[in-house]
């Protein structure tokens, strides 16, 4: 093995820490992934690479878009690149992460400003993918940082160089959206995720909380204008922050986010270049710190004696790193105590370095104070939940052999191919609103046109309709009409006839008397 130098693991009252005897194992020629082809259109906020139990994830170098190669974690060597890549995106893979409790789920972030879901296949690459499952839309510049929120499922949170700070339901599309002063560097956090901190370019620390979709804390960072990040040690409820001074010193703070007004803690470290890159192990309260173009990682305890982070040891190697990736604690061997593997991205390979603890007894017996709980591959609540303001912290689960912990792989099926973002939830308002009004517009000149119509066919039913109620008055006297016939005058008519008929008669009487 490798043994740690520089190792300074007392505190002030001469207590040691437990883990200081942790070494990286020597790494065997046939266990690194070589002929690789990174990228290097990557930004300080990148991982640079990522990995997960079953795979690893690699920005390729690929001309008119961007590639990601996906290769199986267990069968390392050289790789054959041809049918492992995810195609899709229109500019370079900026930052990429999988997803913690779904292994064959991979969310991409690319230069194209858009995020991409993609599920890998059963057993392993097969052929290019050239779809994704998911696309999220909303940023206006290239997006730097992706993450998972670690407790809630299906729940992404990005940066752009738009300063926007956007989450997402995978399945459902943009939620929140918080637009910060300046680019947004680095994001993490706290255990339930209720609130999370950040860095930006105005070398600002800040917390932000999703209920009040505001900064609710805001504190000068470190000097340099160089890229600086922030964690939380969720457990412990503290925050870690490593950047550089005006005189370009490399610093590792520590914090209590309850009490930001000063650091609790501060160390100048060396005067590299590289930007420090964190990773924290929630467990042992272990901190590592590799920094980019560095061959070294160092590491610390986080702990309740004073100083509150004490040095450990570092690593140490001749070949930079360009860089790392900290895998789950699903995928560690407890069989031979190990304690952390990170991935080493190198200019054309990958170098896999196994963190472990002196401990012979570790092949036959569980070593239950390296391996308490851990964050379980589970979910503690849905995206749902999570943007309806329900926090929770991650459920755990056993490191036992047999316990059944690792990330699920069952099949996703999202409801929706395309989830709608908050500028197609807007155009669809607009969009609704505006037929709306043509609606309520053809409904006026409906109205106009049936008046007129009413207008055009109106006398005729008028004269029907109006005497409706006298007809109804001339029917109560309708006896009194009928016996009108009994009095009529035409009846008598023929009597007033005989006489008329009896002169003639008379006239000729009186003629023949004459005669």
């Amino acid at each position: 093995p490798e043994i740690p130098a520089n190792s300074c693991s007392t505190s002030m009252k001469g207590t040691f820490s437990k883990w200081r005897h942790v070494f990286v194992n020597k790494t065997k020629p046939d266990e690194l992934f070589t002929g690789l082809r990174p990228c290097g259109a990557i930004n300080d906020c990148s991982g640079f690479l990522a990995a997960n139990a079953k795979y690893l994830a690699i920005s390729w170098h690929a001309g008119g878009g961007g590639k990601v190669g996906i290769f199986d974690i267990d069968k390392p060597g050289r790789v054959t690149p041809e049918g492992h890549f995810l195609c899709g995106h229109a500019g370079p893979v900026i930052d990429w992460a999988f997803h913690p409790f779904v292994e064959n789920l991979i969310a991409t972030a690319s230069e194209d400003a858009t995020v991409r879901l993609w599920s890998l296949p059963e057993g392993g690459m097969n052929g290019d993918i050239n779809e994704a499952q998911i696309t999220l839309t909303g940023h206006a510049k290239k997006i730097t940082l992706l993450r998972f929120h670690h407790a809630a499922n299906h729940v992404v949170y990005t940066a752009s160089m738009d300063n926007k700070l956007k989450f997402w339901d995978v399945e459902n599309g943009e939620k929140l959206s918080f637009a910060s002063e300046a680019q947004i560097l680095s994001a993490d956090m706290n255990l339930d995720g209720s609130l999370l901190c950040l860095t930006n370019k105005n070398k600002q620390i800040q917390i932000y909380d999703p209920r009040e979709n505001k900064a609710v804390t805001t504190i000068p960072g470190h000097g340099s204008t160089k890229t600086q990040k922030v964690m939380w040690a969720k457990r412990r409820n503290q925050l870690i922050s490593c950047g550089s001074s005006k005189l370009q010193e490399r610093q590792l703070f520590v914090w209590d986010p309850r009490k930001m007004e000063e650091k609790l803690w501060g160390k100048d470290l060396d005067n590299g270049a590289g930007v420090l890159n964190p990773f924290y192990d929630e467990d042992l309260n272990i901190l590592y710190l590799g920094g980019r173009g560095d061959g070294n990682i160092r590491y610390f305890e986080l702990w309740d004696n004073n100083p509150p982070l004490v040095d450990l040891a570092e690593y140490s190697a001749p070949t930079p790193q360009r860089g790392l990736a900290m895998l789950p604690k699903s995928a560690l061997n407890t069989t031979v105590c190990e304690v952390a593997r990170f991935m080493k991205l190198e200019n054309d390979k990958v170098t896999p370095l196994s963190f472990r603890a002196a401990r012979k007894e570790a092949a036959m017996i569980f070593q239950e104070d390296v391996y308490p709980e851990t964050f379980s591959s589970t979910p503690a609540l849905g995206a749902g939940d999570y943007f309806g303001f329900s926090f929770k912290p991650p459920n755990t689960m056993s490191m036992k052999p047999g316990a059944g912990g690792g990330a699920g792989s069952a099949a996703f099926k999202p409801s929706s191919s395309k989830p709608t973002s908050a500028a197609d939830v807007e155009g669809q308002k607009k969009k609704v609103q505006g037929i709306k009004d043509q609606i309520k517009a053809l409904q006026e000149q409906l109205a106009k046109e049936e008046a007129v119509l009413e207008k055009l066919t109106a006398p005729p039913k008028k004269e029907e309709a109006a005497p409706a109620p006298a007809e109804e008055k001339a029917k109560e006297p309708a006896p009194a009409a009928e016996e009108k016939p009994a009095e009529e005058k035409p009846a008598e008519t023929p009597a007033e006839e005989k006489p008329a008929e009896e002169k003639p008669a008379e006239a000729e009487g009186e003629a023949k008397a004459e005669e």
